[in-house]
């Protein structure tokens, strides 16, 4: 599984609808959680985005999917570069085993 967009170096206003594209979905990787993460801070910065997303049938045959993040989800993490979106499974957050399951590289975020 893989994460298409955000590209390495968008960036992002969380204000807005934004996109998740995932590629390479299998059936064994669902459903998934998705985070915006800062690394490079300690403690690592991680902030759930969506909870729980369920492959939809036609997803799964397709073995892609785009997931649109509202508006305004953001809320703790301030504006600026070095963050990643991940995907891990649900009820596990990125800094745990097994950890993530794929993350983008770095983009940046506008959360005023």
């Amino acid at each position: 599984m893989k994460i298409t967009c955000p590209k390495e170096g968008a960036n992002i206003d969380t204000r807005r609808e934004w996109q998740v594209c995932i590629e390479d979905i299998t059936g064994d990787n669902n459903p998934v959680s998705i985070w915006l993460t800062h690394r490079t801070t300690d403690p690592e910065r991680c902030e759930q985005i969506v909870a729980s997303y369920t492959f939809s049938a036609q997803e799964l045959e397709d073995q892609k999917a785009t997931v649109t993040i509202n508006g305004g989800v953001v809320v703790s993490s301030p504006s600026g570069a070095n963050y990643r979106v991940a995907l891990a499974a649900v009820g596990l957050n990125p800094t745990q085993c097994p950890g993530i399951w794929c993350e983008t590289l770095d983009i940046s975020i506008q959360n005023p």
